[in-house]
């Protein structure tokens, strides 16, 4: 009976866990703004540190993480583009 009640515990906090993590929520956690090297400036604002606009797939990556968090995500699911020899770009 006590191994059900634990099962049933555990259950609970994941699923707990599955709720917060939505894709607005992670686009906001300290490893997704860390990823971006995202830092406050000297206003508060956050931003990321990273000024190349090659890194970032969303247009407004470097000042909007749940933006760059949607692109990425969006690319993964995205066919692969190959150039003519057939290679992967």
């Amino acid at each position: 009976m006590g191994f059900l009640f634990l099962a049933l515990a555990f259950l609970n906090t994941d699923r707990a866990s599955a709720d917060f993590l939505t894709i607005e929520n992670f686009g906001l956690t300290s490893e997704w703004l860390g990823l971006l090297q995202y830092q406050k400036n000297f206003l508060g604002f956050e931003r990321s540190e990273i000024d190349g606009a090659s890194f970032f797939l969303s247009p407004q990556g470097a000042v909007d993480p749940v933006s760059e968090l949607n692109a990425t995500l969006s690319a993964f699911s995205a066919p692969i583009q190959t150039d003519k020899k057939g290679e992967d770009n």
